[in-house]
């Protein structure tokens, strides 16, 4: 359980070494403990409830957990030759499924780590992040250390008791460097039984003209529940594509902030929500035009089925000197069944005169004439049907104009449409 005894344990095992970030880091948990986990009252959290979170007895790990061999071989069936990888359990690194290529340091937390604004939506999980922090993964990709095929980052869990899974982790990407990236949160087959839940908070700094391509695969299993926190911050000339799929647990909210720092910076996120019987997901993105002369798309898209439920909040922010700034945004839904409920909220805050920002929502049924036409040549209903998903999905896709990383999140997506149809 979450309280003050665990908590004590905890910190005794895991001291910090700076005492003001001790004292941060004992505030963050007590706010946690007075204030709970995130209620429907309030305007960010409006459309999603954590009513059967709260009832769950969680446990925290305090120290690295072992892997059955089954388990093991499990976890190195999705570890791609094509990648580099680096594999947390439990929140603690797992050397030996982890590349020793990759230059990964760990940082006891500081004073800047506990910098959140008293308004950030997702507060309430950054002070349990916090609360229960210890340390930061922090990967720096520089002229050095450039990679020569895309870094996927595996988060697992497996215990016997309901855990949550904490993990910080810091990407920082130097001037003109490149990066590939995957974050994958995968559920194991051994732990369907049990109830886990990741609350993970994922920091990438790209540097001028740096260029970055991101993956987020959210596959967790289907009774687990997905706390994620993704920031981008991007410097003059820097490029991002980034993709979020959301395909596993029973409830998940993914916040995705994009901060332009400096001008002539672009920036194309998108999303896919791919979900089945009482799955529910909330997508909340935010980018924030600080400065001006900058670019940004978004368009997320989601295929329901079931009695599926996905929730779309896209806040866009232009600052009054952010003149010259573009946004885009978009939202699709699809519903495959008449019980499966999307809801799509725009949020733009436009202080610049000179700028251009618009938005677009849709949500429909698959063409009943394009599945009589897959019939008439012999094709089932099921299999039309995924033929159809995957043609919505498949644009999005091709965002991170990059095969490998294309032909994995298509192997993932396949095995999820499988499952439902």
């Amino acid at each position: 359980m979450l309280d003050q005894n665990i908590y004590n344990q905890f910190k005794l095992k895991y001291p910090l070494e700076s005492l003001k970030a001790a004292g941060l880091r004992e505030k963050a948990f007590q706010a946690f403990v007075a204030q709970g986990f995130p209620t429907k009252k309030e305007e960010a959290w409006k459309f999603t409830s954590l009513t059967e979170a709260k009832a769950i007895d969680w446990n925290i790990a305090l120290e690295e957990s072992m892997l059955s061999h089954d388990e093991m071989v499990y976890v190195s069936k999705q570890l791609s030759s094509d990648f580099y990888n680096v594999v947390f359990v439990n929140g603690f690194l797992n050397k030996t499924l982890s590349d020793s290529d990759v230059p990964i340091e760990f940082k006891d937390l500081e004073e800047t780590d506990f910098n959140v604004a008293n308004d950030f939506p997702d507060l309430k999980l950054i002070n349990l992040s916090r609360g229960f922090g210890f340390q930061k993964a922090v990967i720096n990709i520089d002229k050095k250390s450039q990679l020569d095929k895309p870094l996927q980052i595996v988060h697992v869990a497996s215990a016997k008791a309901s855990t949550m899974v904490q993990s910080i982790v810091q990407v920082n990407v130097a001037d003109t460097c490149e990066l590939k990236l995957i974050q994958h949160t995968l559920g194991l087959t051994s732990q369907l039984n049990n109830q886990h839940a990741f609350n993970a908070d994922l920091q990438v700094n790209l540097g001028k003209a740096a260029n970055v391509k991101f993956a987020n695969l959210q596959n967790a299993n289907t009774k687990d529940f997905s706390f994620g926190r993704i920031q981008f911050s991007l410097s003059q000339d820097s490029q991002l594509t980034s993709l979020d799929l959301a395909l596993g647990s029973k409830t998940s909210r993914h916040y995705l902030a994009t901060e332009f720092t400096a001008e002539n910076a672009n920036a194309g996120v998108y999303g896919l929500t791919l979900l089945a019987d009482e799955q529910h997901c909330d997508q909340y993105t935010y980018v924030h035009h600080k400065i001006g002369h900058n670019n940004s798309t978004q368009h997320y898209k989601s295929i329901l089925t079931d009695k599926a439920q996905s929730v779309f909040r896209g806040r866009v922010r232009i600052e009054q000197d952010a003149q010259k700034a573009n946004s885009e945004q978009l939202n699709n839904n699809l519903l495959i069944s008449k019980a499966a409920q999307a809801t799509s909220i725009p949020q733009l805050e436009i202080y610049a005169d000179d700028v251009k920002a618009g938005h677009g929502s849709t949500v429909g049924q698959l063409n009943k004439d394009e599945i009589f036409y897959f019939l008439s040549r012999g094709i089932s209903e099921k299999k039309a049907v995924q033929l159809l998903t995957h043609g919505f999905a498949k644009e999005l896709v091709y965002k991170l104009e990059n095969e490998v990383m294309e032909n994995f999140v298509f192997q993932t997506l396949e095995s999820k449409l499988n499952e439902i149809f």
